[in-house]
């Protein structure tokens, strides 16, 4: 069936935990410093060569037993979900002006949309900076009900803003499969492209070439 998948999706609005729910990060940490080499980053001039997959506004360089869940509408996508290993990573990116402090205007969306929903927001750090964490009732693979967390950081590049979902064990920013999926998007590209967009528009996410009509 290769990585691409409909089977399960996390949405931008109402989203699903994946992996066993995490109730932990309870206590909020220091402010952290955003890392300099922190991705995704720009494309730039950069030749990325065959090891990247063309996703349209994001390019990324695939993982051994990665999955890909696919959004259930049609492309162009807004978000899309790479599940790696226990874990899920969610990336949507977003037009904005320059110069505009792009993550600052998107965190305060994303906290009313969820608070309006009735459910808990609560801030956390990592190397991004100042995360969401959004507590949302589940229901586990036994029938039992629980608490999921999602973490949501952000990075501004050029004229755009990408907003990551971290769903799973990597919800917490020290375990070993946040650092994995760290380390996947440190590789990703973003191609915002030159035309203009009403702020936070989001930018098209496709599928590469080779697979579509797959």
């Amino acid at each position: 069936m290769g990585i691409f998948s409909r089977k399960k999706t996390i949405s931008n609005d109402t989203a699903e935990n994946v992996g066993e729910p995490d109730d932990g990060l309870k206590e909020e940490a220091e402010p952290k410093k955003v890392e300099a080499s922190v991705g995704p980053c720009d494309i730039g001039v950069e030749e990325l060569g065959d090891s990247y997959a063309d996703f349209g506004a994001i390019k990324i360089k695939p993982l051994e037993g990665m999955q890909v869940n696919l959004p259930p509408n049609t492309p162009p996508y807004e978000y899309i979900t790479f599940v790696i290993g226990s874990s899920a990573v969610q990336i949507s990116v977003f037009a904005i002006p320059k110069n505009l402090d792009g993550w600052k205007k998107r965190k305060e969306q994303i906290i009313a949309a969820y608070e309006e929903q009735g459910l808990a927001v609560r801030s956390g750090n990592s190397r991004y900076g100042e995360d969401v964490l959004v507590d949302m009732p589940v229901e586990t693979p036994d029938g039992r009900s629980g608490i999921g967390t999602i973490r949501f950081a952000g990075v501004s590049g050029e004229r755009w803003v990408a907003q990551i979902g971290f769903h799973g064990q990597a919800v917490d920013p020290d375990s070993s499969a946040a650092h994995q999926i760290d380390e996947f998007l440190d590789e990703v590209r973003v191609e915002r492209g030159n035309n203009p967009h009403p702020p936070f528009t989001p930018l098209e996410i496709t599928l590469p070439l080779e697979n579509l009509g797959a």
